[in-house]
């Protein structure tokens, strides 16, 4: 669910609900180095209606390839891309979607993004919460 109270691109009173399929694909390399890239592929579609019954369709694609360290295997490091977009029959229109630098600590669970260009409001950098970008 998308709220305007949490996107800043659409009214503070709308509400979009949607469905949809997601796919992800995880790919690990071994390099000859001996450290670890992982790549991330995640695709996804479906459908949404808004609170006045307005139809839309919405698409979602992020793209991470992160390496680790020999000294530092559980945390990975890499370049990430990730796209919300949102259209349909209805007024409302969301294009969210970011380009930046991805830190991942697989022992903690923990990963911190540092974008190097935004789009729309899609999440907050600080606290990884959803804005307009709801996967």
């Amino acid at each position: 669910m998308i709220t305007g109270a949490a996107c800043s691109t659409i009214p503070d009173d709308a509400v979009i609900t949607g469905t949809g399929t997601n796919s992800l694909v995880i790919k690990e390399r071994i390099n000859q180095d001996g450290t670890a890239t992982l790549m991330f592929t995640g695709k996804a579609r479906g459908t949404a209606v808004d609170q006045d019954g307005n139809s839309y369709r919405w698409s979602y694609n992020n793209h991470e390839r992160a390496t680790n360290t020999l000294a530092e295997p559980d945390v990975y490091n890499g370049p990430i891309s990730d796209s919300f977009v949102l259209s349909g029959q209805g007024p409302l229109r969301i294009r969210a979607s970011f380009l930046g630098n991805i830190t991942e600590n697989l022992a903690l669970g923990t990963f911190a993004i540092v974008p190097t260009k935004v789009i729309g409001d899609p999440i907050n950098f600080a606290t990884n919460e959803s804005h307009c970008d709801p996967i």
